[in-house]
């Protein structure tokens, strides 16, 4: 599962600059390895001054990051963000209202996500045995818009008459927004139940509720089951397999689970994904308002966990396409498609939508 973006000397050295922060060595010492590392894009000064801010060198982490004149992406928005606060530890509770998803789902990058979530759903649904009444779960809905979206869609392609759709959210907030959103713009006769909780904590009652309104012919899963570790996303295929009869994953390509905390290889990866996020919005036609709701009340958190947390004490674990397939294999699921949702400038894949059955 591992990734190395680094040679093995590389990573000693970058790990040295950690050890010496640690140490209390000095900035002037600190450049000074990072010039002999010359890594691209200015790779071992991101390091260092994300290393800087998060052992409580906040002051030194500002004056690298001045020196160094990093442009726009992950450093822009993280240093502006540790000269606000005062510190890189960061200090605001996601999602007490759904601003900040309000806001995201307006990005280009969302857009773009949505037309090839919409496509790859079309194709599910062509080739899907259904009934005229279903029973579909959202695990982590968010605010219900790509929920409808996808519902409609499938709607629009099908003859089923009724829905069943259960919604898990852990977040209170989330569940209002998206159960309103589904009873206003699905267009079904529709039921909905709610369990509100962690889908890799769900309580024995949340099972049972869970068990009662199985089998699910759908459950979606939209940038929501990467709150967990691979362990626990183990766990919770498990039990999906138990309860749904087709499963469709929309997710970020990244490698932000097995990684530990300060290695080389989390903060490359955050970075790069993070960096064409933070782009991306401030390309979107929204407000400024907007922008900074959707980056430093929720994108910018999940980088910072990332950043400073051990692996354990992490929100967010994104993996690669390639590791859900091995997981969901292991859970007794078969892949049926693939799509690539979204790419980097570089071409890489940034989003991939995923039919499991």
């Amino acid at each position: 599962m591992s990734q190395n973006v680094f040679a093995r000397e590389e990573t000693s050295q970058l790990y040295a600059i950690r050890d010496d922060i640690k140490n209390n060595k000095s900035l002037c010492e600190l450049l000074k390895k990072c010039e002999t590392l010359n890594l691209k894009n200015d790779f071992a000064y991101l390091y260092t001054g994300i290393m800087l801010a998060s052992y409580g060198r906040t002051k030194d982490s500002l004056i690298l990051y001045n020196s160094v004149k990093f442009s726009g992406g992950l450093a822009h928005e993280l240093f502006r963000y540790i000269k606000q606060n005062g510190s890189i530890q960061h200090k605001i509770t996601v999602f007490k209202t759904t601003d900040a998803y309000d806001a995201w789902v307006k990005t280009n990058l969302y857009k773009i996500e949505l037309e090839g979530t919409l496509k790859a759903i079309e194709k599910f649904i062509k080739t899907s045995a259904h009934a005229k009444e279903v029973n579909i779960m959202d695990i982590g809905p968010g605010n219900g818009k790509m929920t409808t979206q996808i519902i409609n869609h499938i709607l629009a392609f099908s003859n089923i008459k009724k829905i069943n759709l259960v919604l898990l959210d852990k977040f209170s907030a989330m569940l209002d927004m998206a159960s309103k959103t589904c009873i206003t713009d699905i267009k079904a006769n529709l039921e909905i139940s709610r369990v509100y909780g962690e889908a890799q904590h769900l309580t024995k009652i949340d099972v049972e509720k869970l068990k009662s309104s199985a089998p699910f012919w759908l459950t979606i899963c939209s940038r929501s089951i990467h709150h967990m570790p691979w362990e626990q996303k183990q766990d919770l295929l498990k039990l999906l397999r138990s309860l749904t009869q087709n499963l469709f994953i929309v997710e970020m390509e990244a490698n932000h689970d097995i990684p530990e905390k300060d290695s080389p290889e989390i903060v490359y990866s955050v970075n790069k994904r993070y960096s064409f996020i933070f782009d991306d919005i401030n390309s979107s036609s929204i407000s400024e308002k907007e922008k900074k709701s959707a980056i430093d009340e929720f994108m910018l958190i999940e980088a910072i966990m990332m950043l400073i947390k051990e692996r354990s004490e992490r929100i967010d674990y994104h993996t690669t396409a390639k590791e859900w397939e091995k997981l969901s294999t292991q859970a007794g699921f078969k892949v049926l498609n693939s799509e690539i949702l979204a790419r980097e400038h570089d071409n890489i894949v940034h989003y991939f939508a995923m039919t499991i059955k």
